[in-house]
C-alpha cells in the first residue's frame, strides 16, 4: 500500500482505511485517478498537436503552390523559346534562293 500511496502521490492522512477492503478500494481509486489524469493529459496535447498540424500542411500547400507557379512560369518560358527555335529552322529551310541561311538564336 505504501508504494501505490507513493506512485499516486496521495501521501498520508489522518484517516486511512483500516480493513484490506477498503485498503483495496483506495487502491483502485488511486489507480483509476491516474488513469484519468493519463487521458486527459493525452486528449488535451492530441489537440495541440493537430493544430500545429494544420499550420504546418497550411504552410507546405503555400510552398507547393508558389513553387508550382515558378515551374509553370519555366515551362512557358521555354516552351516560348522553342517556339522560337521551330520557327527560325523552318524559315532557315524555307530560303527560296535555294542558299543555306544561319538560323540565328536569340540568347535569353
Amino acid at each position: 500500500m505504501f508504494t501505490l500511496q507513493t506512485v499516486t502521490t496521495v501521501g498520508y492522512g489522518d484517516a486511512t482505511p483500516e480493513r484490506p477492503l477498503g485498503r483495496i478500494v483506495a487502491a483502485v481509486v488511486m489507480v483509476a485517478a491516474i488513469g484519468l489524469v493519463t487521458v486527459m493529459t493525452a486528449a488535451i496535447t492530441s489537440v495541440f498537436i493537430e493544430a500545429a498540424r494544420h499550420r504546418l500542411d497550411r504552410s507546405d500547400r503555400a510552398d507547393d503552390a508558389e513553387t508550382f507557379q515558378r515551374i509553370e512560369g519555366s515551362l512557358a518560358a521555354i516552351a516560348e523559346r522553342l517556339d522560337r527555335l521551330e520557327t527560325e529552322l523552318a524559315v532557315g529551310r524555307a530560303d527560296p534562293d535555294g542558299r543555306h541561311r544561319e538560323a540565328t538564336i536569340p540568347k535569353p
